[in-house]
């Protein structure tokens, strides 16, 4: 336990020298103050004149008027009109009982009762003294039992079961808060034996308390876990209480089996035999419903087994893989750095082996693609405009042209009305071709200059001619 130090003030209990003078004990007090005085007084069997007897049998000696004193409760108790030497107290040790008697004398706790004392008796005691701080109006006292005892369940988990199974919500207010707070917040500290494990746990709770922890939500734990702790709860009080196994199941009934793993339903709940078969049905009821809406039934889970099956079984009779998912050509594999043949290796293979006969490769099959048709090409403008540049030329060749075709129906006339046999130049009529441009008749030059036929008919034709160069 902590010193009184904790509390912000010293505290010592000194001891006071004596002397003994027939056979009264002297005290040399002169230097003391007056709570040590008071405390020296309690040892001298002349000076105490009550003793408080607790639940141990232990007498503890004290000063009536000092006693009285502390508080208006303790004056009814001990001057009620009746002498009484010796006073019992209940659910008293005599350790809480001489912490009281020298908080009288002195306003303070004294730490050091307890200094040879097991942790579970040390919180047992100090909430015992809460409790009489309560009962006789007592709140400075109240108050600085918790200020100790606090820390000390925080420090030490397990020593919070012992407590809460000790204080209330109505005479230890502040003890039952802070108790239960470490229980929500360590319950896998808290639930099992501390150092050496024989301090504290769970086994230090009553069926009442056992009951109210299974029924807080607050308790930060898991199902499971908190189904082992029971299984140890009644395994710790099968000699304490003679029905354990009901207890068991009715605190059970607190607990969500549907939060538990169904293979820990199996392997721990159902072997213990402390859980009805209601229970465990409609948690692995919710359990299933649970796993309907995440879509993962029983009876989808064999729908995709047999589908995978089926889809194996097809990818086989095609030619895949087993287990390729219907995939029909295996994939080729990456071969590895040392899959490929060295050159001594190779010289070793092909060592005794004849030489193969040369593997011509396949001569590759032409295939003509048909022409692409023609795109437009930047040179388009180009080879507009040097149409435009020839379409001159053209006229003029095609002018000569009819030029000379006029000129080859004129000699026809003239020789048809006079024909001359001296004349041996032929002339080639022109053909009519398909084509826009005709090629020109050959004509003699005999033929233009020598005159056929009579005068005026020879000048009305070189009048024709002159008249078609001038329209050309």
């Amino acid at each position: 336990m902590q010193s009184p130090s904790m509390l912000g003030k010293d505290y010592e209990v000194m001891r006071i020298p004596s002397l003994v003078e027939s056979g009264y004990e002297v005290v040399d007090t002169a230097t003391m103050s007056l709570s040590q005085r008071m405390i020296a007084c309690l040892d001298n069997d002349k000076m105490s004149d009550l003793h408080l007897i607790g639940e141990d049998g232990v007498k503890v000696p004290a000063c009536k008027f000092v006693l009285g004193s502390a508080s208006a409760n303790l004056q009814t108790l001990l001057y009620n009109g009746q002498e009484k030497s010796t006073v019992n107290v209940p659910n008293c040790r005599s350790k809480t009982l001489r912490a009281l008697v020298e908080f009288s004398c002195s306003d303070m706790l004294n730490t050091t009762i307890w200094s040879d004392t097991e942790p579970v008796e040390i919180v047992e005691d100090m909430i015992a003294l809460a409790k009489l701080a309560e009962q006789y109006t007592l709140p400075n006292l109240k108050q600085q039992v918790s200020d100790v005892l606090a820390p000390c369940l925080e420090q030490l988990p397990s020593l919070a079961c012992v407590a809460y199974n000790l204080v209330d919500s109505k005479t230890t207010l502040e003890l039952h808060a802070a108790s239960l707070e470490v229980l929500r917040k360590k319950p896998y500290q808290a639930f099992v034996k501390g150092p050496g494990g024989e301090i504290g746990g769970i086994a230090c709770l009553s069926p009442d308390k056992l009951d109210t922890i299974f029924r807080d939500d607050g308790v930060n734990a898991e199902e499971i876990f908190l189904f082992q702790c029971l299984q140890e709860w009644k395994l710790a009080n099968q000699e304490t209480y003679s029905n354990t196994n009901q207890i068991c199941r009715l605190v059970a009934q607190h607990l969500d089996f549907s939060a538990m793993h169904a293979s820990d339903i199996e392997d721990i709940v159902l072997p213990s035999g402390i859980v009805d078969s209601g229970s465990l049905v409609t948690g692995l009821m919710t359990l299933a419903k649970a796993a309907e809406k995440k879509g993962v039934s029983l009876r989808s889970s064999r729908r995709k087994q047999a589908r995978s099956q089926k889809t194996s079984e097809a990818s086989v009779k095609s030619g895949g893989t087993k287990g390729g998912r219907g995939r029909r050509f295996k994939k080729p594999e990456t071969p590895s750095v040392d899959s490929y043949p060295t050159a001594s290796s190779y010289h070793d293979e092909t060592r005794d082996e004849p030489a193969a006969a040369p593997v011509r490769a396949p001569t590759p099959e032409v295939v003509t693609k048909p022409p692409l048709p023609p795109t437009p090409s930047s040179h388009s403008k180009t080879i507009r405009s040097l149409g435009v540049a020839l379409r001159g030329p053209a006229k003029a060749f095609k002018s000569r042209a009819k030029f000379l075709g006029n000129l080859t129906s004129l000699r026809s006339n003239s020789v048809k009305e006079a024909p001359s046999e001296a004349e041996t130049a032929s002339v080639v009529a022109p053909t009519k071709s398909p084509s826009k441009t005709s090629a020109p008749a050959e004509v003699s030059v005999s033929d233009v200059s020598a005159g056929t036929g009579t005068e005026d008919k020879s000048v009305d034709g070189e009048q024709r001619v002159k008249e078609c160069i001038s329209s050309e």
